[in-house]
């Protein structure tokens, strides 16, 4: 099933994400250029202080389960060290491996515990199949005459 809206919204979403990324990047790329002192601090302070997104927010187990889902493929390790050259063309920060280095700490951990992570993805809610019904108020702003309560139609039953 095709979704226009939803489609022209990620589109939207990824283009001004590339513009975040483009001006950041960017920014540090100016702002290391010929300066050791800065290009060591960064350098240190990402080798040693930088943690995936949600770290310390979640459990460990559950930004691993995170990393297993999204990247523990050859594809996704492919993307992993694309984000890692990416950020090793910044000065001083040629050869790091963050992305990648997160990524083996989590398939080290399910080493040592073969459920570390899949349990969670294997559980947790985002992981299960949508409901067979939805509230149609959600996904089109429709309401009852009536009441402005939500119907509820078979998820079938959308207009594709």
């Amino acid at each position: 099933m095709r979704h226009p809206v939803l489609q022209d919204l990620l589109a939207r979403i990824t283009k001004d994400e590339r513009r975040h990324f483009a001006f950041y990047y960017n920014s540090a790329k100016e702002w290391l250029q010929g300066n050791r002192t800065a290009q060591r601090v960064d350098r240190f302070m990402l080798d040693r202080v930088w943690v995936p997104v949600g770290q310390g927010v979640k459990t460990q187990e559950e930004v691993d389960a995170l990393a297993l889902y999204l990247f523990d493929d050859e594809e996704g390790e492919a993307d992993l060290k694309r984000i890692d050259e990416k950020i090793g063309k910044l000065p001083g920060l040629e050869g790091i491996r963050l992305m990648t280095k997160a990524l083996q700490a989590a398939r080290s951990r399910v080493r040592r515990q073969p459920d570390w992570g899949w349990r969670l993805i294997e559980n947790e809610e985002w992981a299960v199949p949508a409901p067979r019904l939805r509230p149609v108020a959600e996904l089109t702003t429709r309401r009852t005459a009536r009441e402005g309560l939500a119907t509820l139609e078979p998820e079938g039953a959308l207009a594709e």
